[in-house]
């Protein structure tokens, strides 16, 4: 008999989702340690880059070089604030995931999505349990960062796409009980991410060979009206997930909105952050203001007028691109996001056909721009990338079965 180790290749990205909160909650604190060893062995894999991935490599590595010698030349040190060094080396994890899996071609989405859905109800199951409870859900009690809601983004993705091809029901229900628990968890950032998502899977889905016909609506509609009746009585008879419902609707559409009554809602919060800081991200445009922007004191207050974080801690920027911008400045879209995403369209575009994993990946990573507006985007982003980046690369072409 022989014993398949095939999961044993999955560890690099069952490291990569480690690194996020809902981890950490659970007592399991890998970030820096993945984060290292990814900006250390990265370099293992560089022959397997593209020219162009490793004329992107090279400027990474230069950047990095010229920050170690700042930190030296005006503090002796050649790693000071790790906070703000941690800003670039992340983007490392894209080139680590991408050369290993280059390396070793092991994995595939339905991995990626077991690793997900797994970690995802270990976690529901240990430390966030109440999260599911109805108070929780009437007092806006978020238990599980947005960043854990939206790993659950690629098991939507992929479900919505299974279905479709095979229109099996399995795939059609684990699809309704992902989006359940995304919706139940009312994080508007993450409603609107796995909404854009969609849409743009279903704009380009053609190119996976997957179809929607009335065949395939049937079996929605059926449970779509079901359970349509059966959410609207339960919440017409209470009061408080009518308002709250309601409100979250409202937020939505209304994002600069005040919500100083909501204390689970950070909608208004981030819009007065934005304008503390964008003062110093004007006048540090191109290069930011790096090391000088850890100690600048926070300038960012609370409603009450009281300092919101204590000086040191570092900002807490709840914008991926406000973080960017003050730190490194328009040179951190030259870092990452422009190459990254210019890889990504231009072998998305360029393909006639596409597998599910591809559509899977290229529209979780374009959904991404959105989520960065309102939050950091998490370590694991960019490792996911990486591997985005690699599975575009390669062609695809349908045979009959």
């Amino acid at each position: 008999m022989r014993i398949s180790i095939r999961f044993v290749y999955t560890i690099v990205f069952f490291a990569i989702i480690a690194t996020d909160t809902e981890f950490i909650q659970m007592g399991i604190v890998v970030d820096k340690i993945v984060i290292s060893l990814g900006m250390a062995t990265s370099i293992l894999f560089y022959d397997k880059l593209t020219p162009f991935l490793r004329w992107w490599f090279f400027v990474l590595i230069a950047y990095s070089f010229f920050s170690i010698m700042e930190s030296y030349y005006y503090y002796r040190t050649f790693f000071m604030y790790m906070h703000v060094f941690s800003k670039f080396m992340v983007y490392y994890l894209a080139f680590w995931v991408y050369g290993f899996y280059k390396r070793f071609d092991r994995i595939t989405i339905e991995d990626i999505v077991l690793i997900i859905c797994v970690s995802f109800f270990i976690a529901a199951a240990t430390v966030n349990r109440g999260a599911f409870s109805i108070a929780a859900f009437s007092i806006n009690q978020r238990m599980f960062a947005s960043s854990s809601v939206l790993t659950l983004v690629i098991p939507v993705l992929y479900f919505f796409n299974k279905y479709f091809a095979t229109r099996k029901i399995f795939f059609l229900g684990a699809l309704l009980v992902i989006l359940a628990f995304i919706l139940f968890l009312q994080h508007r950032t993450v409603w609107v991410t796995t909404a854009l998502a969609l849409l743009i899977n279903f704009v380009f889905m053609s190119k996976a060979r997957v179809k929607v016909d009335g065949f395939s609506l049937i079996p929605i509609v059926i449970i779509g009206v079901f359970m349509s009746m059966t959410v609207t009585v339960y919440i017409l008879s209470d009061r408080e997930i009518m308002e709250r419902i309601s409100h979250s609707v409202e937020q939505i559409a209304n994002p600069f909105g005040d919500d100083k009554d909501d204390e689970g809602s950070t909608t208004e919060w981030r819009y007065m952050q934005w304008t503390s800081y964008w003062p110093f991200v004007e006048q540090n445009f191109l290069f930011g203001m790096r090391l000088k922007g850890f100690e600048l004191p926070v300038q960012f207050y609370n409603h009450n007028g009281v300092q919101a974080f204590e000086d040191g801690s570092g900002h807490h920027f709840h914008s991926y691109y406000m973080d960017r911008l003050f730190y490194q400045g328009i040179l951190s879209f030259i870092l990452f996001m422009l190459p990254a995403y210019g890889y990504l369209f231009y072998h998305f575009f360029s393909k006639k056909e596409l597998s599910i994993e591809q559509l899977v990946l290229f529209c979780f990573c374009v959904a991404c721009i959105f989520y960065g507006f309102s939050y950091i985007n998490p370590f694991y982003y960019f490792g996911i990338m990486g591997y985005s980046l690699l599975k575009m690369e390669q062609d695809y072409t349908y045979t009959e079965n």
